[in-house]
């Protein structure tokens, strides 16, 4: 989307101008991946003629610009009498740290952008995900821009904690499923060690699927959750889970319904099918028991 979409008027910085010698003025539209889950680092700058310029005008050339590396790619050339590569590179090679924070800062506002309008990018299977009332990752709705804060050092090693909902509307339990992972920087692999289902009222854990020792996993999930900071990205990000199903449901309830299994029935004594392991009259039983 072009960044005049998404600023308002009156909250937007002023537009950039390309000057040439002989006089002619470019307007310089930018256009940003609005998408959240996308980590692209890009801007396309289309370069727009004043003298001609009108709604949906072309440009008369454009390129998509890293605003990390400086690499140049898809340049596209409408107006060949201008000598437009030789003033691409020229654009680039004055490009100050003003006017990359410029781009940086325009990045971030679109992807904010993106994450307040989250319902137009959840992929398909996500949203399939959901219609079944799946476990359902964080990030594969909005991105991976808080992943920050469930990164963790212990021992001089690093690790990355994933986290996961029930996107069942109908299950109650305030948990997350997280996945624990082991970054190997040398060898540039990443190792599961093991999964929890962290119920985050009490900060109770179950570990699950473990592949190190029993003892290390303890450590490790008890090292996590004594950071204030962790536990409470989590707990936002199960609100937004939440209100993501009640909304995707909200908004296409009719497809939804046409994909969702018939129901079971479920005995008191039989696992809960929102797959916590715990016994259905132990977990989600009592909740839709609620008055």
């Amino acid at each position: 989307m072009s960044y005049t979409q998404i600023v308002e008027q009156g909250k937007r910085d002023k537009a950039l101008a390309f000057y040439l010698e002989n006089g002619t003025t470019f307007y310089i539209d930018e256009d940003y991946c609005t998408n959240p889950t996308c980590g692209c680092n890009h801007v396309l700058l289309r370069f727009l003629d004043v003298r001609t310029i009108q709604e949906n005008a072309k440009a008369a050339f454009s390129f998509r610009l890293d605003i990390e590396t400086g690499k140049i790619t898809d340049r596209e050339i409408n107006n060949k009498r201008i000598g437009a590569n030789r003033l691409i590179d020229e654009f680039v090679n004055d490009l100050d740290n003003e006017t990359l924070d410029r781009f940086r800062q325009h990045l971030s506002q679109a992807k904010q952008y993106g994450r307040q309008h989250y319902l137009d990018y959840i992929p398909e299977q996500v949203m399939d995900a959901i219609a079944e009332g799946d476990i359902t990752p964080h990030a594969a709705i909005f991105g991976s821009a808080d992943m920050g804060a469930l990164a963790f050092q212990c021992s001089s090693n690093d690790y990355l904690v994933l986290d996961y909902y029930n996107m069942d509307p109908q299950c109650f339990r305030h948990c997350a499923y997280l996945q624990f992972i082991k970054i190997k920087h040398k060898q540039r692999t990443q190792d599961v060690l093991f999964s929890i289902v962290l119920e985050l009222s009490s900060s109770e854990y179950t570990i699950e699927d473990i592949h190190c020792n029993p003892e290390e996993a303890h450590e490790l999930v008890n090292y996590f959750i004594r950071s204030k900071d962790a536990l409470k990205v989590l707990k936002q990000h199960y609100s937004q889970m939440k209100s993501t199903s009640r909304e995707v449901r909200k908004k296409h309830g009719g497809r939804l319904k046409q994909q969702q299994p018939k129901p079971v029935t479920v005995g008191r004594n039989d696992p809960c099918p929102c797959g916590s392991g715990k016994k259905y009259k132990h977990c989600c039983l009592k909740s839709t028991l609620r008055p």
